[in-house]
């Protein structure tokens, strides 16, 4: 009967070293009932409680709310930059991303593109160039482009690098900044208003009511993907739907040459592909495929051959489990 009275603490001369003053779950029970709810517990001492909270809530089934919000945002419409990563995916939210910055945006998907865009006099305010690509990395990249005469323009290194702590190595070896993948929106920005002209516009949105009743979300979320966590990324379904169908379709060149490149001892370029799907996964919110390729990632690096056999079939169930999840998903099974 105290359970819900402030600053009541039970048992204080047998929980001497437990800190609080007994506010916590009377401003809980004040809050649901501020909402029109109520609080109730079921507890067995020495065993646990159970709190139950109800609500009354309409299950909207899909519907997004249509409402106006007003914002201040930077766009930087007189810009241009140029994107270079090997990975589509990685190419297609880059794009999604800036768009909202109203810059004028080019892409490439390799270094040798990239250096052939400048020596043939093309001109960008920003170059942002992911660190692992085959043949020619982005360190080499950069090295390659401050030996053409006059060039200028600032580039920042874009990297799911899996050693962390390397910002200070990107900035030593000539890049103006360091921007992880997955791209947080917030260290955009600063590097976007960091390099360059901005426009501050107050921006008025219509969000509009839709319906996402063809896929199953649900669906996904019962299979352990972190779908929230990938909105936060993404931002939309629509997004999320197509970047899930761009994975789909990168893999069909992508698991055969990984499987080539691992019977071949080929730990180089294996490790740029384990990247990849680490980079995919995290944004696609699949969280053990992303941890298990973030440790093939490592350990071929490292030249591990025996580890990498070792748990290639670990890694590939995940995979397999995950493609076909993504199918039943996109077909509405």
């Amino acid at each position: 009967d105290k359970l819900f009275d402030k600053f009541q603490r039970l048992e204080e001369d047998k929980n001497t070293t437990v800190e609080g003053t007994g506010l916590g779950l009377a401003i809980t029970k004040r809050l649901v009932e501020m909402m029109g709810g109520k609080i109730v517990v079921q507890s067995e001492y020495g065993v646990g409680s159970m709190f139950t909270i109800y609500l009354s809530q309409e299950i909207r089934n899909g519907l997004y709310k249509k409402e106006e919000v007003k914002e201040e945002k930077l766009t930087f419409e007189n810009s241009k930059v140029l994107v270079v990563d090997d990975n589509e995916l990685n190419l297609k939210v880059a794009t999604k991303l800036l768009k909202e910055y109203k810059l004028n945006i080019e892409c490439v998907n390799s270094g040798f593109e990239c250096i052939n865009k400048i020596e043939n006099n093309n001109t960008y305010d920003l170059i942002m160039l992911d660190i692992m690509m085959p043949k020619m990395g982005g360190v080499d990249t950069l090295k390659r482009l401050k030996n053409i005469d006059g060039f200028s323009i600032p580039v920042v290194a874009l990297t799911a690098d899996a050693i962390q702590g390397k910002s200070n190595k990107y900035l030593e070896v000539g890049f103006s900044d360091y921007l992880s993948k997955p791209i947080n929106s917030k260290e955009l920005a600063r590097i976007l208003s960091k390099y360059l002209e901005s426009i501050e516009e107050v921006k008025e949105e219509k969000i509009e009511v839709k319906e996402n009743n063809t896929y199953d979300v649900e669906y996904l979320k019962e299979n352990d993907i972190d779908v929230d966590a990938s909105l936060e990324l993404l931002g939309d379904m629509d997004m999320y739907n197509e970047t899930l169908s761009t994975f789909i379709e990168e893999n069909k060149d992508r698991i055969p040459r990984i499987e080539k490149n691992k019977n071949e001892g080929n730990m180089k370029d294996y490790s740029i592909d384990m990247h990849s799907i680490k980079s995919d996964s995290k944004y696609l919110g699949f969280k053990k495929l992303a941890e298990l390729s973030y440790d093939h990632e490592l350990k071929s690096k490292e030249d591990n051959i025996e580890y990498i056999n070792s748990h290639y079939e670990e890694l590939m169930n995940e995979y397999e489990r995950i493609n076909k999840i993504i199918n039943n998903y996109l077909e509405g099974k």
